[in-house]
């Protein structure tokens, strides 16, 4: 149990909101995770919670070796992470890739699903995935969307003339529905040139 003076210290420390930039130290143990192509945020934060207590507990039952191996953390590849907020969920097709989309699918999944907006309406998309790589040469615009059979899937044309596919999405205000569901009501009788989603204007 820490004394009450040290109880007392650490309540500081916390109120103190101490820059992210000071807090620095050696590492005294670090492992290599793999990281699979399609795991998502959940699942790779309880993946790490699993490694870090075995971690931990391991530390500490051999401290003085973990201290006298410690070692200084390098300046070398040293990001920012910014904090998160809900704009980072926007779709920007004009700029972003099949996979950069997806990626990002998954980095936020459980905390903001994507968005983007069609003909005015603010939509959210569910249950993303990749079909294939194979580029679109047509001269449909980015943004385009529309209804895969093959996958029963909603499906954007992405920058790099990719596609990204949804199973299931929700006009903002309106309940969840699937991807056949949506084609049936919102898509079918647009023409293939008219069906473009686009950022927020307000962002």
């Amino acid at each position: 149990m820490l004394p009450i003076k040290s109880l007392t210290a650490n309540r500081k420390l916390l109120k103190a909101n101490i820059p992210l930039t000071s807090v620095t130290g050696e590492i005294i143990s670090q492992i290599r995770v793999p990281v699979s192509e399609d795991i998502k945020l959940p699942e790779l934060t309880e993946q790490l919670s699993e490694y870090g207590a075995e971690m931990l507990v391991e530390c500490i039952r051999s401290l003085p070796t973990s201290l006298e191996n410690a070692q200084p953390q390098s300046s070398e590849g040293v990001t920012y992470a910014k904090k998160i907020h809900k704009s980072i969920s926007e779709v920007r097709w004009s700029t972003m890739s099949a996979v950069e989309v997806y990626n990002l699918y998954r980095a936020i999944y459980g905390v903001y699903p994507l968005t983007t907006t069609f003909k005015d309406k603010r939509m959210k998309l569910f249950e993303a995935f990749l079909n294939d790589n194979s580029i679109d040469h047509s001269d449909k615009p980015i943004g385009t969307i529309e209804y895969c059979d093959k996958t029963k899937a909603i499906r954007i044309l992405c920058k790099d003339r990719r596609y990204i596919y949804f199973r299931s999405l929700r006009i903002v205000g309106k309940r969840q529905i699937s991807a056949l569901d949506f084609y049936n009501g919102y898509i079918k009788n647009i023409p293939t040139d008219k069906r473009e989603c686009t950022v927020f204007r307000n962002q």
